[in-house]
C-alpha cells in the first residue's frame, strides 16, 4: 500500500477491498499500526421472501402482529 509521506508499506489483507476507495485512516494503538479503508460500492436491494411477521409487545395491547 502506498501512503503519501510514508511511501510503500506492507500490510495484511484481512478482507478484499471492494468498490471505490473513499477514505483511509491510519492509527496507532499499543505500539501497532492499523489501517481502516472506507469504500463505496453498489449493493443490490434484497428481495423480501415473505413468510415473516413482526410482533409488537405493548402495554395497551398484549401483542400486535404486522399482518
Amino acid at each position: 500500500m502506498f501512503l503519501p509521506k510514508l511511501g510503500w508499506l506492507r500490510y495484511r489483507n484481512s478482507h478484499e477491498v471492494l468498490g471505490t476507495v473513499k477514505n483511509i485512516t491510519v492509527s496507532q494503538s499499543c505500539g501497532k499500526w492499523y489501517v481502516s479503508i472506507q469504500t463505496e460500492r453498489e449493493v443490490e436491494q434484497p428481495v423480501p421472501q415473505g413468510g415473516a411477521i413482526g410482533i409488537d409487545m405493548g402495554i395497551a395491547r398484549f401483542a400486535t402482529l404486522s399482518d
